[in-house]
């Protein structure tokens, strides 16, 4: 499927680890695999001399070991151990509490299912460059943080609250928002 189904996907074929769908497997317990775990299965599928295939024998030995087949690292920040990628449930509720602002709707829709599946929350808040002022957006910020006024952020959180997601403008875009 190309689509991320929650409840249904087992297992997301990619390409590289980190994508939005592969951020999905992560927080709902699935395996993130390179193409190779595919002919993996396929070969654990084939018969033998004697007509069984090893997935017939015995299912947990023949079946790959999906961090054997786990995607070449990208653009991530630091390097991981294939485990790190392994299942683990503690991730469910990985975004409870954080609220993330998006200026970019491309943004917005590729990582709102995540977030939300994370028990997280995304808000779009497109700024026009030509006329939001930094002054607008911050207000906007500390009002989804339930602060006031235009000042620095109140140091009494404890360390759940609002993520503002980078803005990305188009190559050549000169913005007077950042002017």
């Amino acid at each position: 499927l190309t689509d991320y189904v929650r409840g249904s996907t087992t297992h997301v074929v990619a390409k590289k680890r980190n994508t939005s769908k592969g951020l999905q497997a992560l927080i709902n317990g699935k395996y993130i695999v390179d193409h190779s775990f595919v002919d993996a299965i396929v070969a654990a599928t084939q018969p033998e001399e004697d007509g069984t295939s090893p997935l017939e024998k015995d299912w947990d030995a023949g079946w790959p070991s999906e961090t054997e087949h786990l995607p070449p690292r990208g653009l991530e920040q630091t390097e991981r151990a294939s485990e790190a990628y392994a299942p683990d449930s503690a991730r469910q509720e990985i975004f409870d509490g954080y609220t993330f602002i998006f200026y970019d709707q491309a943004q917005f829709d590729n990582l709102l299912a995540p977030i939300t599946q994370g028990r997280g929350k995304a808000l779009l808040h497109p700024i026009d460059p030509n006329s939001t002022t930094p002054d607008d957006f911050v207000r906007y910020v500390k009002d989804v943080a339930g602060e006031k006024g235009l000042g620095g952020f109140e140091d009494g959180s404890e360390g759940k609250g609002v993520v503002v997601v980078k803005y990305q403008p188009l190559k050549g875009n000169t913005l007077p928002f950042y002017q």
